[in-house]
């Protein structure tokens, strides 16, 4: 169908960033202003270092290190751009020291370091350009030029920078703009955010043309593949060519190869048809005696994985345009070479065009057959959790064959995708079932699937889908890198219950940021707060750059002390908590390894692994950091591969590096990763993609980037929508305030509603003194609000009303939030209603001084009574009621406290505070208390109301361990009894209770029975009368 275009000029259509403005787009021309609002230069390292906000760094170690930013011209075939300056301010500034050189990154004692040197030739060689056209590449169907834009240029004799103040630029278009060539695509959106003017660019597609070759099973229905170990003249006789059907005439047979070379360090293959001579009888069939002789000529620069062995493969009749090539003339020697591991090849020809293909699966396929079946079955499991989707199901040994004649070959998968996707434009992921390590050797149990390099020594799955090598890939790919059986079924049961059986609740609605701190062995980094290595700076820029529905908890660094080994134990148990709790996303900022995330061993994946218990609340792991998703390493699985598989817990997927990488560019790409999770709802395996595409970090530092995991997977925060009415302009201290809520649905469910009291602004700084040099850190960063209301509340056709009071001394502020949560059990959805920004004022208004709060105190059971028998782990119950609400802001002085024994150690128990359905004045505190000892135990519960009036209740209570059921203080009352009474007793588990009763003479007259009485104190009535109901003599 044609598509017709208007020949108008588009007005300011978009925005590139904060600073960069589209002013107006046609066919043949962009129109571009750019204005510098602010930058700052620092110090570090000796050197000067220069920050522009979402500019990204340089990658070449040792090339000055000036921030650029890059986007993309669409053109039409054989087009390209011509860009023109109109207007231009700048300013010069004399730097301090030497411009900073791009880091090379080295492995130090525990993660890497950097380490700054100047390569001269570099300096020399860089451009004093605002503006550079890069190489034309292709992105999918569309051709496109990178524009490149420097905001500052280095003079390097006069150590001054010129900062592009103002510029206005016109991007020409250059080539046959009038040519239309449409071409349907399933998502269109990453592609439009890439191109700046795809408004136009979308007419311009075409097709590739794929000039790789590959062995054409399409041409015909029968294949024998066989091998050679040698070079030189071989015969097939007639013991092997007995498996032709007897319908085969061998003057129809035909032989061919792969044939791979090398050729601009890419692995290329050439599709040869090997000559061959059939002495035969008959041209009708074979007969005993006949054989089929060839030459194995000795082919230059070979290369096969397998050293000598090398593929040939028979084929007869089928849809070829030449006859077959035979040799002119029996060589007739006295010998000839054998073959061996002669076999009929079943081949899966895809000759029927499928219609939406979503997706392609890999799965390992080299082994024996029944293990193939296994691997083959996986796919199609996976694939059967994702019923919406369209997969083509496709085992790697039948790549091999198709692509490098059977060699284990990472461009026969690229070239495998790269021919499927032209057929598929529709298509968006590409899914692999299995390990994989660098260098391939099937007796290594995580090579299952190969990897694809990006350098010499690191992997990226980013190549098999990057198909104009641009680092832009076309494919979104995921590697579920499981070892073995075993482990693939075990995470396609993790993907089956995160699907279906998905634990609701709101945690759902945090995010946890754990960020590395200043210290580097004997030095500080990170001093500037724009530095890339200001791990608390990036937590919080990534914090302000998502929504603020979602609660970012962030864990840092600097805010806990080292132990005796430099390392920070609190920090990595406050970390712990929190993934233990449950957080939809755990995101770690800072350095480490396969093996570690910080020198600060916040965790160590080979020692705490099992400190994980969050098998219920399973995140999306993301780390800014190095080889933490290391996965080829045959010595040791990384932490992104141990998260995947562990049986505490752990993560539903990663998305982390394979290699050494950049911070400025590991966290602005983590930080847009975010935001298109939680702000524009995409899959991860989306997210990652368009974050590579459009985030602006740099493009060879992305690539090394991976899903570990199912890319395809949902990993998103509750939908956001509805009101949340009757919030005053500012909210005072001591006030109660009446609120009514609406989803705008009819929803008809139990609701959780979160009331939160202003972030606090914070400032840390450090200052080292060393013999060389001083270091003096320092950043400014926020810390979340505290919960000051926390209930429950009764949603009736998507509406609700709900009540709560100030505390006295909550934190004033502009934003404050208002969040309920719901999950609706119909749709299998969760939600959340939100007021945000909340005004709030410390200046309290009148409320009557009613006293303190009321508090009820029982172990295990509401039928405690002080002095019961409990477990060794009880749980404690409180009431508590006050008319001015429960303080329950946890902050410093008004906690809810427990003492244990007079303990000098009181315990925080807020957190198990929540109030009654609808209530703001009343609620109950559960709290498991652990492993304490046998004998009497005594317990001091201090609380406050939301006027800080404080009460202490205190009980106690006698612990018994769990083994047998333990029945303590068994007595009738009364005793004795004449009409009937009770049988009071403790107990100290929950049982199912039977009392039998006999006379003097052992004769039983009655049994009474009280199932799933509680642990604790019970008491059963009886009436005085036997079984028949007589009275009792």
């Amino acid at each position: 169908m044609k598509k017709g275009i208007l020949l108008l000029l588009v007005i300011i259509p978009l925005s590139l960033s904060a600073n960069f403005n589209v002013e107006s787009t046609s066919l043949s021309k962009v129109v571009i202003n750019y204005k510098t609002d602010s930058y700052s230069i620092y110090q570090e390292n000796g050197f000067s270092h220069i920050y522009f906000s979402d500019f990204t760094s340089q990658q070449t170690s040792g090339k000055p290190d000036l921030p650029y930013r890059e986007f993309c011209i669409g053109v039409p075939p054989n087009g390209n751009v011509e860009v023109i300056i109109t207007s231009i301010e700048t300013e010069t500034v004399k730097l301090k020291s030497k411009l900073s050189p791009v880091p090379r990154i080295i492995s130090s004692e525990k993660t890497n370091d950097y380490i700054y040197e100047v390569d001269q030739a570099l300096y020399n060689s860089q451009e004093k350009k605002f503006v550079q056209v890069m190489e034309k590449a292709k992105y999918r169907f569309n051709n496109i030029v990178p524009v490149r834009f420097y905001p500052v240029t280095y003079d390097q004799q006069t150590n001054e920078i010129t900062i592009c103040r103002n510029v206005n630029f016109e991007i020409h278009i250059k080539g046959d703009v009038k040519y239309r060539n449409y071409i349907e695509e399933k998502n269109d959106i990453s592609v439009s955010n890439l191109i700046v003017n795809y408004d136009y660019a979308k007419y311009w597609k075409e097709k590739s043309e794929l000039t790789f070759p590959k062995m054409p099973f399409e041409k015909s229905d029968f294949w024998y593949k066989f091998k050679t170990d040698k070079f030189g003249w071989f015969e097939i006789n007639y013991e092997d060519l007995q498996i032709f059907p007897d319908f085969c005439q061998p003057s129809q047979i035909r032989m061919l190869a792969l044939i791979k070379k090398r050729m601009n360090n890419k692995t290329e293959f050439e599709l040869l048809e090997i000559p061959i001579f059939i002495d035969t009888r008959d041209d009708i069939s074979f007969n005993v005696g006949d054989k089929i002789i060839f030459e194995r000529e000795q082919f230059s620069d070979i290369g096969t994985y397998y050293k000598n062995e090398m593929t040939f493969w028979l084929t007869f009749g089928g849809d070829f345009q030449e006859n077959p090539v035979r040799l002119e003339a029996n060589p007739n020697l006295s010998h000839y070479n054998s073959i061996y591991d002669f076999e009929k090849k079943m081949i899966s020809n895809n000759q029927t065009y499928r219609e939406e293909v979503d997706g392609i699966i890999i799965y390992p396929g080299y082994l024996t057959s029944s293990q193939t079946n296994v691997f083959e079955t996986h796919a199609q499991d996976y694939a059967d959790l994702h019923p919406e989707m369209n997969f083509i199901i496709k085992s790697q040994s039948e790549i091999f064959d198709e692509f490098s004649n059977g060699d284990p070959e990472s461009q026969a998968v690229e070239n495998y995708l790269e021919f499927e996707f032209n057929d598929h434009p529709e298509m968006q992921y590409v899914v692999l079932m299995g390990s994989g390590i660098q260098n391939w050797n099937p007796q290594n149990e995580k090579c299952k699937i190969i990897v694809a390099m990006a350098t010499i020594t690191v992997s990226s799955d980013d190549k098999f889908v990057d198909f104009d090598d641009d680092y832009r890939p076309e494919l979104i790919i995921g590697r579920i890198p499981a070892q073995n059986n075993e482990m693939m079924e075990h995470y396609l049961q993790r993907i089956d219950d995160y699907i279906q059986n998905q634990t609701s609740g709101f945690w759902r609605n945090k995010v946890l940021i754990m960020a590395d701190d200043e210290h580097k062995g004997d030095t500080l980094e990170g001093l500037s707060s724009t530095s890339g290595l200001n791990h608390t700076a990036r937590a919080q820029q990534t914090e302000d750059f998502v929504a603020d529905t979602i609660i970012m908890d962030k864990v840092l660094g600097i805010e806990f002390g080292f132990d005796e080994y430099q390392n920070k134990p609190e920090a990595r148990i406050a970390q712990l908590d929190k993934i233990n709790q449950g957080r939809l996303i755990w995101y770690f900022i800072g350095h480490g390894n396969e093996d570690v995330m910080g020198d600060e061993d916040y965790f160590r994946a080979s020692l705490h692994m099992d400190l994980l218990d969050n098998m219920e609340h399973l995140p999306l792991y993301l780390a800014a950091s190095c080889e933490i998703g290391k996965f080829d390493n045959t010595e040791i699985d990384c932490i992104a591969e141990k998260f995947l598989f562990h049986d505490g817990g752990g993560s539903i997927a990663s998305i982390s590096a394979t290699a050494r990488c950049s911070g400025d560019a590991n966290t602005l790409l983590i930080k847009y990763v975010l935001r298109n999770i939680i702000n524009e709802r995409m899959d991860i395996g989306n997210a990652l993609r368009d974050a590579k595409l459009y985030s602006n970090a740099s493009l060879g530092n992305s690539q090394f980037f991976n899903i570990l995991g199912d890319p395809i997977i949902n990993v998103l925060p509750p939908l956001s929508g509805g009101n949340i009415l009757g919030i005053p302009d500012s909210v005072q201290a001591r006030q109660t305030v009446n609120l009514s809520g609406d989803y705008n649905n009819t929803i008809n469910e139990i609701g959780e509603t979160r009331i939160y009291e202003s972030k606090y602004n914070k400032f840390y700084e450090n200052t080292l003194v060393t013999p060389e040099q001083t270091y003096h850190y320092e950043v400014d960063y926020t810390s979340n609000g505290h919960t000051f209301y926390y209930g429950n509340i009764d949603i009736i056709n998507g509406e609700y009303d709900a009540q709560f009071i100030v505390p006295e001394d909550v934190h004033s502020g502009d934003d404050g939030r208002i969040l309920n949560y719901v999950y609706d059990n119909g749709t299998s959805t969760d939600f959340l209603n939100c007021y945000l920004p909340m005004k709030l004022s410390s200046i309290p208004v009148y409320a009557p001084n009613i006293g303190p709060p009321q508090v009820q105190l029982f172990l295990d059971s509401p039928s405690f009574i002080a002095g019961d028998f409990v477990s060794t782990s009880p749980t404690l119950i409180a009431y508590i009621e006050d008319e001015n609400g429960i303080n329950i802001l946890g902050s410093s002085g008004h906690c809810i406290l427990l003492i244990i024994d007079e303990s000098l150690m009181p315990i925080d128990v807020t957190d198990g505070f929540m109030y009654d359905i609808g209530s703001a004045t009343e609620g109950e505190l559960t709290w498991q208390l652990d492993d304490l000892s046998e004998g009497n135990h005594t317990i001091q519960f201090i609380v406050f109301d939301n006027l800080n009036n404080p009460t202490v209740a205190v009980t106690n209570f006698v612990c018994k361990r769990s083994g047998k059921v333990s029945i303590e203080q068994m007595l009738p009352y009364p005793n004795p009894m004449s009409d009937g009474g009770h049988f009071t007793f403790v107990i100290t588990e929950d049982s199912d209770i039977t009392i039998t009763i006999y006379t003097l003479t052992g004769r039983k007259i009655k049994t009474i029975k009280q199932l799933n009485s509680p642990a604790g104190y019970n008491q059963i009535s009886w009436n005085g009368k036997d079984a028949d109901e007589d009275k009792i003599a």
